[in-house]
């Protein structure tokens, strides 16, 4: 009994730094991306410069507040407030500028505001990953590929989809792309470093918001995630009585 108690603390360590490795690996190549642009541009307008460095400050103060939170996060509730989902997509969009610039790749957005209760820079990591997930499908069919970011509001739910234009998912992996260490195709994971623990966190996250996390159908190549959350009105104040 000792034994299997301790393989399995073993084992759930291990999960957990493969999780937390995966988790900090995008605001890096963000921070690494912009820092290269400032280091290549030796003749950088004001403007550029000051927005370069803003998007490394706010991408390592991102960086250190993740580590907290994953450090953390097993067993714990997340505390909730109101995030305006088209603006973090915005940002989000704006973190990736370099990635997509090397691999000549171009994102169109059809953005709406909506306002959830999230943890917003959990939720950022969420969206970010989904985003790094496409750029690379897309890049595999070769250069000047796109993506694409919507999101839209009904019914009481914001509904997130991220679309790339890749060689697409076949049917009966639907379901198991978002198991842990779970890889369509392996040899190309290896290429790109996939871990196959990003849409099991994925999953987790959307769990622990009341929402959910699946594949979509659509006309085309390519494969679209679809993210759903339930939009929280706030509750009314109760009524006074002299």
């Amino acid at each position: 009994d000792n034994i299997r108690k301790v393989e399995a603390l073993a084992a759930s360590r291990e999960t957990f730094i493969a999780n937390m490795a995966h988790e900090l690996k995008t605001p890096l190549t963000s921070i690494l991306g912009f820092a290269d642009i400032m280091t290549i541009k030796s003749h950088m307008p004001e403007e550029e410069r000051r927005e370069c460095a803003s998007i490394i400050a706010a991408e390592a103060r991102r960086l250190k507040s993740l580590s907290s939170k994953l450090m953390s996060l097993q067993g714990t509730a997340l505390v909730l407030h109101p995030v305006d989902l088209g603006e973090l997509a915005e940002k989000a969009v704006q973190a990736l500028e370099p990635v997509c610039r090397k691999r000549r790749c171009t994102i169109r957005k059809d953005l709406v505001p909506v306002t959830v209760q999230a943890d917003g820079e959990l939720l950022m990591s969420l969206l970010l990953n989904l985003l790094d997930n496409a750029l690379k499908a897309s890049a595999l069919k070769g250069e000047n590929q796109r993506i694409g970011v919507s999101l839209e509001k009904g019914d009481g739910r914001a509904v997130i989809r991220v679309r790339d234009y890749g060689i697409g998912i076949p049917r009966e992996d639907w379901e198991r792309i978002f198991d842990r260490f779970y890889r369509v195709d392996k040899a190309r994971s290896r290429e790109s470093g996939g871990t196959g623990l990003g849409l099991s966190i994925a999953r987790e996250l959307m769990l622990r918001h009341g929402g959910s996390i699946g594949l979509t159908d659509h006309r085309g190549p390519g494969t679209t995630v679809r993210l759903t959350l339930p939009i929280r009105q706030p509750a009314a104040p109760e009524d006074r009585h002299e």
